[in-house]
C-alpha cells in the first residue's frame, strides 16, 4: 500500500510520507513540475509544461526531458500523476495531503478557530526556495503565485486582528498586527492597527515604538513619510493618550470573525 503524502508549496516545497522527507528528485525542474501541477490541480498540456520548464529547448529534446522529469515524479511519488499523450495532472488520493488544498478549505470555513489553523500553515511565500534558470513564464507564474498566497494570507491575518481585537484579546490581536506586518511591512494601515493595538494594551512606549518602525519600513519599501493621520495618531499618544478612539475597523466586530 502506498503510504499518505503530505506535500507543502506555502515555504520551501516539500514532501513527505510517513513522517521523512522524501528526496531523490532528479533536478529542480523536476520538483518544479511536481509544484505547478499540484497548484493547478487540474490537467495541464504537455506542450505548455515544455514550453514552461524548457523554453530553450526544441520541442523533441523538450519532451524527453518533461517525460524524464515525469518518470522520476512517479517513481518516487506512485499514484500522484495521471498522464497520457496530451496532458498530465496531479492527483491527490484521500489519504493524502496538500496544504494549499487545506489552507483553502479552513478559509472557507470562516470560523476564528479555522483561520488561525489556516495561518499556521502559512510558512513562508509560495514555494520560497524554488527557482529555475532561463524559465521566464515559470518566473512570471511563481512570482503571480507568490503576490496571491501572501494577498491570502494579509486578508486571513486581518480577519484574526479585528476578531480579536474586537474581543479586547489583546495578546492575541499584537500577535497577529505583528505577523501582518512581518508579512507585509509597507502595510501603513497596519502599522496604526498596531500603534491602537499596543496603547490599548497599556503598552504606549511600544505604540510610540511604532510609529518609529513605521517610518523605517514605509521609507526603505516605499520611500515615502508616513501619512497625516499616522502622524496624527502618535502626536495624540505623544500627548499622553493612553488609548486612542475606537477605529473604525474595530467597529461591529464583537460577534463576526
Amino acid at each position: 500500500m502506498v503510504s499518505p503524502t503530505r506535500l507543502q508549496l506555502l515555504g520551501p516545497i516539500q514532501v513527505r510520507q510517513d513522517g521523512r522527507i522524501v528526496r531523490g528528485f532528479e533536478s529542480r525542474k523536476a520538483l518544479a513540475l511536481l509544484g505547478y501541477l499540484a497548484a493547478r490541480d487540474r490537467p495541464v498540456a504537455r506542450a505548455h509544461l515544455v514550453d514552461l520548464l524548457w523554453p530553450d529547448l526544441t520541442e523533441a529534446r523538450g519532451r524527453a526531458n518533461l517525460s524524464g522529469a515525469l518518470h522520476n515524479l512517479t517513481t518516487l511519488l506512485p499514484g500522484r500523476l495521471a498522464a497520457d499523450r496530451h496532458v498530465i495532472a496531479f492527483q491527490s488520493p484521500p489519504a493524502d495531503w496538500v496544504d494549499v488544498a487545506a489552507f483553502e478549505v479552513l478559509v472557507a470555513k470562516g470560523t476564528p478557530n479555522a483561520l488561525a489553523a489556516a495561518a499556521e500553515l502559512y510558512q513562508d511565500d509560495f514555494m520560497t526556495d524554488m527557482y529555475v534558470h532561463h524559465c521566464p513564464e515559470f518566473d512570471i507564474w511563481l512570482t503571480r503565485q507568490r503576490a496571491d498566497w501572501r494577498a491570502r494570507m494579509a486578508e486571513v491575518l486581518g480577519a484574526l486582528i479585528r476578531h480579536h481585537a474586537g474581543r479586547d484579546d489583546h495578546t492575541a490581536s499584537i500577535g497577529f498586527a505583528r505577523r501582518l506586518l512581518a508579512l507585509e511591512p509597507w502595510l501603513e494601515d497596519a502599522h496604526r492597527q498596531l500603534m491602537v493595538l499596543l496603547a490599548s494594551s497599556g503598552q504606549r512606549a511600544a505604540a510610540l515604538a511604532q510609529f518609529k518602525a513605521c517610518q523605517r519600513d514605509l521609507m526603505a519599501e516605499l520611500a515615502v513619510e508616513p501619512a497625516p493621520e499616522t502622524v496624527a495618531l502618535y502626536r495624540q499618544l505623544l500627548a499622553g493618550g493612553a488609548a486612542a478612539p475606537r477605529p473604525p475597523w474595530l467597529v461591529g466586530t464583537q460577534d463576526g470573525a
